[in-house]
């Protein structure tokens, strides 16, 4: 899923709770619970597999800077969708945003320095992109994969 996606439903989800270490743990949970849902957000599965395998390649510059803009927007969107009533808001804001994409963070790491939690934690969150399907059927359908990343979210956010 998009960072965008994960830090809007994971702010949404936080918001919910009485208390922040509980938003913290439900905005990570939301994390895997969203990558479980069959979703594609590149121009094709295979593009994600060669950046992978290959972090200074080719793909490696158009992959990086989709991450980095999805990344700085996911920071910014979910501050104009939530009420800030004072400082406190913010820092919760910015806290399940964290909490919302640090899996994604921890498979940077993974890609560029690989160590033995960091491939854990990879396998681990591979586990849920591929809970549902072994391959995704989206596969070179981008239109639809984001068109269900955003009427989750939307619908998420209408229902809390």
């Amino acid at each position: 899923m998009l960072l965008t996606t994960h830090a809007l439903v994971g702010v949404a989800l936080g918001y919910t709770q009485p208390t922040l270490i509980r938003g913290l743990l439900l905005s990570l949970a939301s994390h895997y619970v969203l990558d479980a849902i069959p979703h594609l957000e590149h121009r094709s599965y295979d593009v994600v597999i060669k950046f992978m395998n290959n972090p200074r390649g080719p793909e490696a510059r158009g992959m990086l800077s989709l991450f980095v803009f999805d990344g700085l927007l996911g920071l910014v969107v979910p501050f104009f969708i939530f009420p800030l009533a004072n400082f406190y808001d913010g820092f919760y804001i910015l806290c399940f945003i964290g909490a919302s994409m640090l899996p994604d963070a921890l498979n940077g790491l993974y890609v560029y320095v690989p160590n033995r939690f960091v491939s854990a934690h990879f396998k681990f969150h591979q586990f849920f992109h591929f809970l549902i399907l072994k391959r995704h059927w989206l596969q070179d359908h981008i239109f639809i994969g984001l068109l269900v990343q955003a009427v989750f979210a939307m619908l998420v956010i209408y229902l809390l």
